[in-house]
């Protein structure tokens, strides 16, 4: 996909303090993927001890096996094969699959998600995202087009927004990635973990505006080179 020219070299390459405070910002939504890994755990019984001897001290909590998220995963599979209409259960398997770094397993999940439930914003937007992992992290044509589905949705869907926000920062469009932000912290509670991460970067997108107003400035202020004076016929020296 292409995209547009930056005017300067610190516009095309936002800072990585910026790229990381918008990546964590993003990144709280895994704890939706978080949440369907618990939740997995919940709805598996773990395996029974077999009884200790009464010599032996109780085992505590924290000693107790942990189900293997891998065999959770692979029973929610199972179930899906049988129940294909589950779109709670496909939801849960493609946040799961992408808390585990497996990103192409989450896209095709979140195309289950969204043939079922197609107007979805949520659906959209986890697709989206699940295709800009799969894609180097980066959104492409195709999950922009379904951003802008959701967003037509839910015109405040913080996600969208934040997603196209880092976009637009990548390609030196600081204008749109702030108001973007904007957008995304208007629409999210003001005590939220990363609203303040929201605040610096629409700070940042200021201050790289800024400064490309400053440039285009200066670059329309610089006369061009001025042409060499022809020389006078009266001056001229006569042979």
């Amino acid at each position: 996909m292409s995209t547009s020219p930056s005017l300067t070299e610190s516009t095309a390459h936002p800072s990585r303090k910026l790229i990381i405070g918008v990546t964590a910002f993003i990144a709280i939504t895994s704890a939706a993927g978080a949440a369907a890994l618990n939740q997995l755990k919940v709805n598996t019984p773990a395996k029974q001890a077999t009884t200790a001897p009464t010599s032996a001290p109780a085992a505590s909590a924290a000693d107790e096996q942990q189900p293997d998220p891998s065999v959770m995963v692979a029973k929610l599979e199972a179930r899906l094969k049988k129940t294909p209409n589950d779109v709670d259960g496909w939801r849960m398997l493609a946040r799961t699959y992408m808390v585990m770094d497996r990103p192409q397993e989450s896209v095709d999940a979140n195309k289950h998600v969204v043939a079922l439930a197609p107007e979805d914003a949520d659906a959209l937007v986890d697709l989206a995202r699940a295709i800009g992992y799969a894609n180097g992290r980066q959104l492409n044509q195709e999950s922009e087009d379904l951003i802008n589905k959701a967003l037509k949705k839910n015109p405040g869907h913080v996600l969208g927004h934040a997603l196209l926000g880092k976009t637009e920062m990548d390609r030196g469009q600081p204008a749109k990635a702030k108001a973007h932000w904007q957008q995304a912290l208007a629409n999210l509670d003001a005590q939220h973990p990363f609203a303040q991460q929201l605040r610096q970067a629409i700070s940042a997108a200021e201050q790289r505006e800024a400064n490309v107003n400053t440039a285009q400035q200066g670059s329309a202020g610089t006369p061009a080179n001025p042409a060499p004076a022809a020389t006078s016929t009266h001056n001229a020296k006569r042979p």
